[in-house]
């Protein structure tokens, strides 16, 4: 005697012994329809959902047998799905040809949809022995008007963002005309004095709109940066910056330092002053790999290079200072050696406290100053005097400002000079380990930029108490530059650039690792 086995979950029917046994209980099945299009051109993807059995009378069986049990034994869901898709795929595909994807999706159209579906799917499986039955359900997508949709939506709210930033900067520049009338009419006192003045509360909000709209009117500098030989022009803009490598000769070493400048040497054009390893080059900012010049120091031995390079006029050329080299300046006329090297400024030098010099800066055609260890050395013609130290921190930078220049300290001691008396003028503490200072300019005024070894990128005011952040995912940075659009830093591994807008600290706009491109870590950067 022969024992039935039980059907599967997924099986309708089967043929045993000659006979058809069948499920005796309705089966859900889904018909599946993708690839299609509508008359817009429209992706379309429709799934039919039914209940499916099979009918009664021996000849309806019989139907079942010789359509659908003819090629096989058993009679599955996915096989019953894939007969009725495809007597029912033409039609829907004509109805779909002729109306819109919208009107299908939502509307009369697709309960007329859902109907012809019916109709063929009834005509289909009554030829082959079976019976569709309710619950239908009907669904239907498509993916280009999905997108298209999105699309919408992003170019309305990016329409909306524009206005709104239009309007803000409309603001931000009524706001800074009224800054720069309040100055004028109170004896032009600092930005930072009239900042003080305004609510706590609304001090942020207000600089942030100053900053837009100086950056607004000024637009975008070229910032520049050196890495083992290259020299790369970055162009920033609202977003991924362009970068061009222009490769220097290399006559004099790595690159060490730049500095734009404008430069009396070349009769007052515009220049790049770089630092290399054995001197020194003077290139041309429009055009930097055109007649680039070295002036060279041929006795200097030394695996580092000069730190920062300047315009001198006390005779005109260049200035210059380094690690183990020390003061070193050069005519113009004559660049094949300096004229003036004061070696005791170097790290072995008697004046060189086992650092050597570094930042320089030039106050005038004849007053420069620069600093060794703890100490600043102002420079007159022939003449360095050391003016009285201040802390026993290395000085980290020093910043020029209207009137008068700062000195920071590695230990966060801030001491403020009047340029013409070279005397302390203020002093500040900023707790915290300073490794990278820079000025930020600020409505004909300046803000310093510090950054810490383990903090965000603080922004605070020389005149005010004001202490916003450039925020990112980095810390430590190495070396910082700023323009009047765009904060820029060197990452604690010097391989990357991180770049904010300067009235927006929430997170960069961009950030480019440079050294993938130069091969070699960033040195310095500096915008002009």
């Amino acid at each position: 005697m022969s024992t039935s086995v039980p059907m599967a979950a997924n099986e309708l029917a089967r043929r045993s012994d000659g006979a058809i046994e069948v499920r005796i209980d309705p089966m859900r099945v889904r018909i599946d329809l993708s690839a299609m299009q509508s008359k817009d051109h429209h992706d379309l993807r429709c799934t039919f959902d039914c209940s499916v059995r099979v009918a009664e009378n021996a000849s309806d069986r019989r139907l079942l047998g010789e359509v659908l049990l003819a090629d096989r034994n058993t009679l599955t869901r996915e096989n019953v799905a894939a007969h009725l898709a495809h007597q029912v795929r033409a039609r829907v595909e004509s109805f779909l040809h002729d109306r819109p994807a919208v009107d299908v999706l939502s509307g009369p159209a697709r309960d007329e949809l859902l109907s012809a579906i019916r109709s063929v799917a009834d005509a289909a499986a009554f030829a082959c022995g079976l019976i569709v039955l309710p619950p239908y359900q009907l669904d239907l997508q498509s993916n280009s008007v999905q997108r298209e949709k999105i699309e919408q939506m992003q170019r309305v709210r990016a329409e909306e963002r524009s206005a709104d930033q239009v309007e803000h900067l409309r603001r931000a520049g009524d706001l800074l005309k009224q800054f720069q009338s309040v100055r004028e009419s109170s004896n032009n006192i600092s930005p930072g004095q009239i900042l003080q003045q305004i609510s706590p509360a609304d001090r942020g909000t207000t600089l942030e709109a100053l900053l837009a709209a100086s950056s607004r009117q000024d637009g975008y500098t070229t910032l520049w940066a050196v890495a083992g030989q290259s020299l790369a022009r970055i162009v920033p803009g609202e977003t991924t910056p362009t970068v061009d490598l222009l490769p220097i000769p290399d006559k004099l070493g790595p690159l060490r330092s730049v500095q734009p400048a404008r430069w009396s040497g070349a009769g007052e054009n515009d220049v790049l002053l770089i630092g290399a390893r054995d001197g020194c080059w003077a290139v041309d900012r429009e055009s930097p790999a055109a007649n680039p010049q070295a002036f060279a120091d041929p006795e200097l031995k030394s695996q580092l290079g000069f730190n920062r390079v300047a315009d001198w006029k006390s005779p005109p050329g260049i200035l210059a200072t380094h690690a183990d080299g020390g003061v070193v300046a050069w005519e113009v006329r004559d660049n094949v050696s300096p004229h003036t090297k004061l070696r005791e400024y170097g790290r072995a030098g008697s004046a060189g406290r086992g650092v050597g010099a570094r930042n320089l800066q030039v106050f005038d055609a004849e007053h420069a100053i620069f600093s060794v260890g703890n100490e600043l050395v102002l420079m007159t013609g022939d003449a360095r005097t050391p003016l009285p130290i201040e802390s026993s921190a290395t000085i980290v930078s020093i910043v020029l400002a209207p009137n008068e220049f700062l000195a920071i300290h590695e230990d966060g001691l801030i001491v403020r000079y009047d340029r013409a008396a070279r005397e302390p003028i203020a002093r500040e503490t900023r707790g915290g380990r300073i490794n990278a200072v820079c000025a930020l300019p600020w409505i004909g005024s300046i803000r310093l930029l510090l950054a810490r070894e383990d903090a965000a990128l603080e922004c605070v005011g020389v005149d005010d108490q004001l202490v916003t952040q450039y925020l990112s995912t980095h810390r430590g940075y190495k070396i910082l530059a700023a323009s009047v659009a765009v904060v820029a830093a060197v990452s604690s591994d010097r391989q990357r650039l991180i770049l904010w807008h300067t009235w927006d600290g929430r997170k960069p706009f961009a950030e480019l690792h440079l050294t993938s491109q130069t091969r070699h870590r960033i040195a310095d950067i500096d915008f002009g």
